[in-house]
């Protein structure tokens, strides 16, 4: 028995290890070749690491701010989806894989919207940089398939997939040395911001073809994408048209700002609603430790 759990344990452990020592070393050399490439693009040394620092230390934190949630509510995911998989229930996987994935689609498109809307405000206002709010609008779009990546990594370790995800992080490292190595000293930073794309694009579409196949799990492009992304416009043009019958005399500054993001959030969700996104059931199931009660056997 004993050495059954150890060879459990170290199934899982001796991936997520290797990963993490394969892919830093990977994460390394391309910090390595970003500022010398950008040299060689024709900025100075004191001006490429200037530019690098814009996207590393003001532009990502604020992207990834709002996953510190996601990254949270994705780690209760893998000893219900281990316990699933134990069981070879593969009812409830499913279950849990959709509304999962409904969820962080819900949640990650308001926050790209948010992103997208209120970038030039939220550079302003943090870092007094127009140059942030620039590059925030421009990855912003990209935040539903960086935070979807993060809740399906999660449920293929549920799931003990720790060797594909280690060979998909491993490949995803791999292929943004090789990118910044060729683009960033031919495009400048909008290389990097390349790379940074295609890489995210192309690791969150290898884990979810590899979770669809393993759960069952059916992406429901209208409902978790197109009606969400509609939701977030309409919001943030309710909010915008308020801003303006109102001449702008409450909606300046850090407060000002602060009262738009919360009034479109609120939107969004009403909006949500509307479409038939979120119902009531949702808020039922909020109240129910770990998911495990199933809503009249109803798959959402």
């Amino acid at each position: 028995t004993d050495g059954f759990i150890m060879k459990k344990l170290l199934g899982v452990t001796v991936p997520v290890a290797l990963t993490a020592y394969v892919r830093s070393g990977l994460v390394t050399l391309e910090h390595i070749l970003i500022p010398r490439g950008l040299r060689k693009n024709g900025s100075s040394y004191d001006g490429s690491l200037a530019t690098y620092g814009v996207l590393s230390g003001m532009v990502f934190p604020i992207i990834l701010y709002p996953s510190a949630m996601l990254s949270s509510f994705a780690g209760l995911l893998i000893p219900e989806l281990a316990e699933a998989e134990e069981r070879n229930d593969g009812y409830r996987i499913k279950y849990i894989a959709e509304n999962a994935m409904r969820m962080a689609m819900l949640f990650s498109i308001g926050c790209a919207g948010v992103m997208c809307f209120y970038s030039g405000d939220l550079g302003r206002l943090v870092y007094s940089s127009e140059e942030a709010g620039k590059y925030i609008s421009v990855l912003a779009p990209l935040i539903p398939v960086m935070y979807m990546d993060t809740t399906v990594d999660a449920m293929l370790k549920g799931l003990g997939e720790q060797l594909y995800s280690m060979r998909v992080n491993i490949t995803d490292a791999f292929l943004s040395v090789v990118l910044v190595w060729l683009l960033v000293p031919k495009m400048g930073i909008m290389g990097y911001v390349v790379t940074v794309i295609i890489c995210e694009i192309i690791n969150a579409g290898m884990s979810l073809i590899r979770l669809t196949k393993r759960s069952g799990l059916r992406v429901r492009i209208v409902k978790w994408c197109i009606l969400p992304a509609l939701s977030i416009l309409g919001a943030s043009a309710v909010v915008h048209a308020a801003e303006k019958m109102l001449f702008g005399v409450i909606c300046k500054g850090v407060l000002g700002t602060v009262l738009s993001i919360a009034a479109t959030v609120l939107i969004y969700i009403v909006f949500l609603g509307a479409f038939g996104c979120v119902n009531r059931l949702d808020v039922v199931r909020f109240k129910l430790p770990g998911m495990k009660k199933r809503v009249s056997g109803r798959m959402i």
